[in-house]
């Protein structure tokens, strides 16, 4: 699960938008410290055989039966498999960026919330997928099991991408390639830290929402 991210420092996108080569950067220049599903997110996507860079609405509506749901994550294991998850699989796969995420740990009766990050540079590169449709174009991320670090705080964790090798993702036919890109990531670049309850809130907002919680 991955409910909640920071996409705040948009400058820090820059950086892979220049490694990359992105042909076109349509990015907004603010985001949000506490981004619920339901935000305007920043992705990376193929247009006509040229990346692309422009904010998209986080989480796909799917029907299932007489319910809809919106699919703010899908599952790495149901990526060949589930359904809409193989036909986006297949050719509408696309890179998130964030500034980093929150986790929530259970404790005893209450969760408390962590901030991930990316321990050197600014941003991390999370694997996903996006649909087209009459509202606008919708993305899900997708999320796999623990690494090392994540095993500590929450049974899932986003599929983040190797800065280096993160255009595969859009780009590679390779089925074999693409499932070993969601397996968990190595957790050496990542670092995390216990934050308040005041993230909690969706609605709120700021730069106390990544404010250590043995600095309140």
């Amino acid at each position: 699960m991955c409910g909640r991210i920071n996409v705040k420092y948009r400058d820090q996108f820059e950086v892979p938008a220049e490694k990359w080569e992105i042909y076109r950067n349509y990015l907004i220049l603010d985001g949000l410290y506490n981004a619920p599903p339901g935000s305007d997110i920043p992705m990376v996507y193929s247009h006509e055989g040229k990346l692309e860079a422009r904010d998209c609405h986080w989480g796909i509506d799917q029907a299932y039966g007489d319910k809809n749901y919106k699919l703010a994550n899908m599952k790495a294991e149901k990526m060949w498999s589930g359904w809409p998850h193989k036909q986006l699989m297949k050719k509408d796969r696309c890179i998130i960026l964030v500034n980093g995420f929150y986790e929530w740990r259970r404790e005893a009766s209450r969760k408390q919330p962590f901030y991930i990050h990316p321990r050197d540079s600014g941003y991390f590169a999370f694997a996903g997928v996006y649909r087209d449709c009459e509202e606008g174009r919708q993305c899900s991320i997708i999320t796999t099991a623990p690494n090392a670090l994540m095993s500590k705080i929450h049974n899932r964790m986003p599929v983040i991408l190797d800065e280096d090798a993160a255009t595969d993702w859009i780009r590679s036919e390779d089925r074999e390639l693409l499932t070993d890109m969601m397996q968990p990531s190595d957790d050496t670049p990542m670092a995390a830290y216990a934050v308040s309850s005041y993230v909690n809130n969706a609605r709120n907002e700021g730069e106390r929402c990544v404010q250590p919680l043995d600095q309140e």
